[in-house]
């Protein structure tokens, strides 16, 4: 009995690596009905260590894609790759995998990419921005509904907004987790500006978002954003607050 176990993990232990050395054109097509929904294009190498020209999961592309499969990983039931790629000419890294009986997951991902490409990306056409989001995420965990989990911290600066009006905010931060619904739940702050931020954000699994927000004068500001925030916002002890729903 002993020996047919040995034989069984021999087998077992060749067919494993002769699929991880095969080419990654090969085997990776057959794996997409338990990988994130991505379209790879221009494969190369093989499944242990390979690269794409082009990786895309609506609406974000890689380019330049490389992976390295992190043989420590499978020591816990985890089959997982490092993986390395450019985002909007940007360099951007994660690590990538799947539990042998759990879901998909993307983590550690670590990139920059302009601010205005992510209203883009969300197709939030009426505000335009400046500066650049950059990101350290822990988790980007996928549902079957539109809108993509994320627990982590980004930073937004210069943090500025050009369109409906003008308004300086130095620098956002933005630190997320995951609820129990799925919902990425967030504290945004800005420091560095006349306009002083304190922030909570929902975004919900189906798009819809609400953001209830508290903002401080701490010094000079145009008539313009006067206005605005006279506006839009309402005034108590000093503070105005702010309330926005819509959906993505």
């Amino acid at each position: 009995m002993k020996l047919w176990h040995g034989v069984a993990l021999g087998l077992a232990a060749y067919a494993f690596f002769f699929v991880i050395n095969a080419p990654a054109a090969k085997v990776l097509p057959a794996l997409e009905p338990v990988l994130p929904p991505v379209q790879l294009q221009g494969i190369d190498g093989s499944v242990w260590s390979g690269s794409a020209m082009r990786a895309s999961t609506q609406p974000v592309q890689l380019d330049a894609v490389r992976w390295e499969l992190r043989p420590l990983a499978l020591l816990t039931g985890r089959f997982e790759f490092a993986l390395q790629g450019q985002l909007q000419d940007r360099p951007l890294q994660a690590r990538a995998g799947k539990a042998w009986f759990g879901r998909a997951y993307l983590a550690d991902v670590q990139g920059s990419v302009p601010a205005q490409d992510v209203l883009g990306w969300v197709q939030v056409r009426q505000v335009g921005v400046q500066g650049f989001l950059d990101f350290n995420l822990d988790e980007v965990r996928w549902t079957d509904a539109r809108i993509p989990a994320i627990e982590g911290v980004m930073s937004w600066s210069p943090a500025s907004i050009v369109t409906p009006v003008d308004l300086d905010f130095g620098t956002a931060r933005l630190e997320t987790q995951i609820g129990d619904n799925g919902a990425t739940l967030g504290k945004l702050t800005t420091s560095g500006s006349a306009l002083l931020v304190n922030a909570d954000v929902q975004v919900d699994p189906g798009g819809s978002y609400r953001l209830d927000a508290a903002i401080r004068q701490e010094g000079e500001i145009s008539d313009a954003v006067a206005n605005f925030l006279s506006t839009f916002a309402e005034y108590r002890d000093g503070v105005r607050y702010f309330e926005w729903s819509s959906t993505l």
